[in-house]
């Protein structure tokens, strides 16, 4: 069984995660306060929105107050290289600060951008089983790119040691969703024991999602701030719907 901390994963099932955006320590406390209205399961700290995520220290106590606040929900450690200031957008600063995060056993699970350098890539696995942190492997998929690509983007990311895989793709039209699920299909059936978050974004996949379509996905998301509504549905939303 697949789990991020003790919560379960399962595509039947699946699980809702809010994104936590704070660019200071104020803001993370102010969002997580919001957060806990509504409904959830897990919450995805973007560290890349965090204007001191390159200073370990400042990120050790955003880490630290992220964890006080949700000290019963999963949290997801992310930090997107393209997102990053442009003054930290080197591999150095990238590579520290998902090896930080890790280290610092905070975070249920840390995401692994795969589009980073091959060694980084298998010294953060590593180091995240030996820490006991839950390694998810990022792919992002271009807007144009063929479905053929989209599948060999993640077979290449396939690891062994790696369960959960994360496929980010912008779509256009309602085939890009059966693409991206077909390829999804196929990559479990073939690889036993690997779970992929399905991830199509855009008004089309929101509209989708709001249908019921949970993109054969263990985790889908959701937003509990207004501002987020023309790129996530609403959490208590989304609840209700996949309670039905």
């Amino acid at each position: 069984m697949i789990k991020i901390g003790y919560t379960k994963l399962n595509t039947e099932n699946p699980k809702i995660c809010v994104p936590l955006t704070p660019e200071s320590i104020y803001s993370a406390i102010s969002q997580s306060h919001i957060i806990k209205e509504h409904a959830f399961d897990f919450v995805e700290f973007k560290s890349d929105s965090f204007n001191g995520g390159a200073n370990l220290s400042q990120l050790w106590n955003a880490l630290m107050t992220i964890s006080l606040q949700f000290q019963e929900n999963p949290i997801i450690f992310s930090c997107r290289f393209s997102n990053l200031d442009s003054y930290f957008q080197t591999d150095r600063d990238y590579r520290d600060i998902i090896t930080f995060a890790i280290r610092s056993g905070i975070p249920n699970a840390v995401e692994i951008d795969m589009d980073r350098d091959e060694q980084h890539i298998a010294d953060a696995i590593d180091l995240a089983l030996d820490t006991e942190v839950i390694p998810i492997l990022f792919i992002a998929a271009a807007t144009d790119a063929t479905r053929q690509e989209i599948a060999a983007q993640l077979e290449n990311a396939y690891n062994k040691d790696v369960e959960i895989y994360h496929l980010y793709r912008p779509v256009e039209k309602e085939t890009d969703i059966s693409d991206l699920t077909g390829i999804v299909d196929t990559f479990t059936a073939l690889h036993d024991g690997t779970m992929v978050i399905c991830e199509p974004v855009g008004a089309i996949a929101r509209n989708a999602l709001a249908a019921g379509n949970t993109f054969h996905s263990p985790i889908v998301y959701a937003s509990c701030q207004e501002e987020d509504a023309n790129t996530y549905i609403n959490a208590d939303t989304l609840a209700s719907i996949l309670k039905k």
